[in-house]
């Protein structure tokens, strides 16, 4: 069958599949009135489908921000800034809802662009001014404003001291500029609750470890892993100092194992775990790995790909070509770049002539 057959025969197969899963997630943000945490409860989505769970709760959180606008006569703004005046909707059910539903769909995905922004206003219409300029400072530093993010988490910190996340945040972002002395400054002068806290035990690891105290460094860092697990960015700095350490495969073990536990599933610690598995040639340890991504990423080229070599360096070679089929047949261009950025000519002599044009 040609890629052209076999992709339309692959989507006929999809197509009542997408359609039960929109229709619950549509269901699921138009007449379910709880969080992501209730949707898992009700089984609209299973746990290991985290970015459903986020998609369904941040657009729930949407649906209730534009009934809150609606329901005010106010309209959508594409600025960033706070609009009326302190506690002007305060404890307004639809409010705390939207809240509640974004903060969830964060907690899932860091990184959404608009979420920040959205939780800023929603805080200063519920008189938690503090909140509302910790969201801001958050919001500037996605898009890498951080001389204005470091303003508006010290406005937060004066505003609401008791609130301790602008004052984390800016001990994580001034180690992240590499003023070491002044977040370490900061996280003390937050106090020993903070301190033992999570991430605050991450940044006492990265401090020690810049100090090159890595025995009491990686076991901090371990550390706020156990308190921690789900926290997909201390698996990326973590891995950041592991790759030249001796006991790199005592890391791994334990990181591997640590993401399982948490049931996280997200790909990018995942996929830097298994490249330096296979980079060490430890090539069984490495195709765990990669099928570990498989059972919740179907759709990146490069897994397929990095997944065809470790196969073929252990001597599957039919397993190898599958994989590099199954890559060519959902994109060829990736496949190609990713075929010339790996420079596996012993995968090429394996495919099918078909599959690599010159």
């Amino acid at each position: 069958m040609t890629i052209a057959g076999r992709l339309q025969t692959d989507v006929k197969k999809m197509l009542p599949i997408w359609a039960v899963m929109v229709g619950g997630v549509l269901a699921a943000i138009f007449t379910v009135r709880q969080n992501a945490q209730s949707y898992l409860q009700a089984g609209i989505v299973e746990r290991s489908h985290a970015s459903a769970v986020a998609q369904v709760a941040y657009f729930a959180g949407v649906h209730d921000w534009r009934k809150l606008l609606e329901s005010r006569g106010l309209s959508e703004s594409g600025e960033v800034k706070l609009t009326g005046k302190p506690g002007d909707f305060k404890n307004d059910p639809l409010l705390l809802s939207a809240r509640s539903k974004f903060e969830t769909s964060l907690s899932i995905y860091p990184s959404q662009l608009d979420v920040h922004s959205k939780l800023a206003q929603l805080a200063y219409w519920n008189d938690e001014e503090g909140r509302a300029y910790y969201h801001l400072g958050m919001q500037d530093l996605q898009v890498g404003e951080k001389d204005q993010a470091e303003i508006n988490f010290l406005r937060s910190m004066e505003l609401s001291p008791g609130d301790h996340a602008a004052g984390l945040a800016l001990a994580e972002l001034l180690a992240a500029k590499g003023d070491w002395v002044g977040s370490e400054e900061v996280l003390q002068r937050l106090g020993t609750e903070v301190s033992e806290s999570g991430p605050g035990l991450f940044l006492r690891g990265e401090y020690e470890l810049n100090r090159s105290n890595a025995a009491e460094g990686f076991a901090l860092l371990r550390k706020s892993l156990d308190k921690n697990p789900e926290r997909v960015e201390f698996y990326q700095r973590y891995l950041n100092y592991v790759q030249l350490s001796p006991e790199l495969l005592e890391h791994l073990e334990f990181l591997e194992k640590t993401l399982e536990g948490s049931q996280t599933v997200s790909t990018p610690p995942y996929h830097r775990i298994a490249l330096l598995y296979l980079q060490k040639g430890e090539f069984e340890k490495a195709r765990s790995v990669y099928l570990r991504i498989l059972e919740f990423n179907q759709q990146h080229v490069g897994i397929y790909m990095e997944l065809a070599q470790v196969e073929y360096e252990l001597g599957n070679s039919e397993r190898a070509r599958q994989h590099l089929e199954r890559a060519l047949s959902m994109d060829y261009g990736q496949f190609l770049e990713q075929l010339k950025r790996q420079d596996l000519e012993d995968l090429r002599g394996i495919a099918p002539q078909t599959m690599v044009k010159e």
